[in-house]
């Protein structure tokens, strides 16, 4: 039987969109990835040489295991192309990620690895505790952990602005909970982007398919610092019963703006094409409810 998750592309109207079938298309790559990727069971299996030897053997009937349980959508046959399509974008891209791995003498040691902390402090009725999943993380023969986090993705900017702006929240609370589990000072990330098969990073990777992106300049600093600066600072506002959004207005009018460098806060959004405005949250206006 299909999960139910494997249908909810279809909509009141009964119509397919194309962000269902980009979103259905990046949970197949991921756990594509993490099955040919590592064999819990063999401690050596992490190593670009095993990691070749199954992908080689196994990748057909891995897709299609995969696209069954969790891509019923791309069974249909007006979908049929896209499937296919899927098939040979994904093994290119496994192919640009084991030579990464490769070229870096790296080897996977988990995947979807559990990642649980306190980085906003100690829990209690106002602090929760983080709780998430690194998509990969590596290591080096030195011991050294590097985290990559997997996005299909049709931007061709996006992610990589994430980074030059240093505003990768999720790669920051990631490396933070990782580094709170191993002995890492620092914990280097990077977004591997498909299906265009490349990896982003600050750090510097020896593959032609990883890309080195510098910090502009004003962007330094600890991005946890701020995470964890924002959080206090918005919850102290709710806890004193001021609700500040601001969708669409001049960020000048608004107070977390205004108090953001001398607060050391994470830097609000600001609109597509429209700096001074602030980005409207999806999620303010419930798109998500009516469909």
């Amino acid at each position: 039987d299909y999960a139910l998750e494997n249908i909810a592309y279809i909509s009141d109207n009964g119509q397919s969109t194309l962000s269902n079938l980009a979103a259905t298309k990046g949970n197949v790559a991921h756990a594509v990835i993490q099955n040919l990727f590592l064999n819990t069971e063999d401690e050596h299996s992490g190593y670009p040489t095993a990691i070749k030897a199954r992908v080689s053997a196994d990748y057909k009937k891995v897709f299609d295991d995969v696209v069954e349980t969790k891509g019923a959508i791309l069974l249909l046959q007006e979908n049929a192309i896209e499937r296919r399509q899927l098939f040979e974008q994904l093994r290119e891209c496994i192919d640009h990620l084991l030579d990464i791995i490769d070229k870096d003498n790296l080897h996977v040691i988990a995947c979807e690895k559990v990642l649980d902390g306190n980085t906003f402090g100690e829990p209690d009725e106002q602090t929760p505790q983080m709780h998430g999943f690194a998509d990969m993380v590596l290591a080096r023969e030195n011991g050294e952990h590097i985290i990559f986090d997997f996005k299909w993705t049709s931007s061709k900017s996006y992610y990589q602005g994430l980074l030059k702006k240093n505003t990768s929240s999720q790669l920051a609370i990631y490396a933070d909970l990782l580094r709170a589990q191993t002995k890492d000072s620092v914990i280097p990330t990077a977004y591997f982007l498909m299906p265009v098969g490349k990896l982003y990073s600050t750090l510097g990777f020896r593959s032609y398919y990883a890309n080195k992106l510098d910090v502009a300049e004003g962007c330094e600093g600890d991005l946890i610092v701020k995470i964890v600066s924002s959080y206090r600072y918005r919850r102290n506002e709710i806890m004193s019963g001021k609700i500040e959004m601001g969708e669409a207005c001049p960020l000048e009018s608004l107070d977390y703006y205004n108090e953001t460098e001398a607060n050391n806060l994470f830097p609000l959004k600001p609109q597509y094409q429209q700096e001074e405005l602030k980005a409207v949250n999806d999620f303010s206006s419930y798109k998500h409810l009516k469909n």
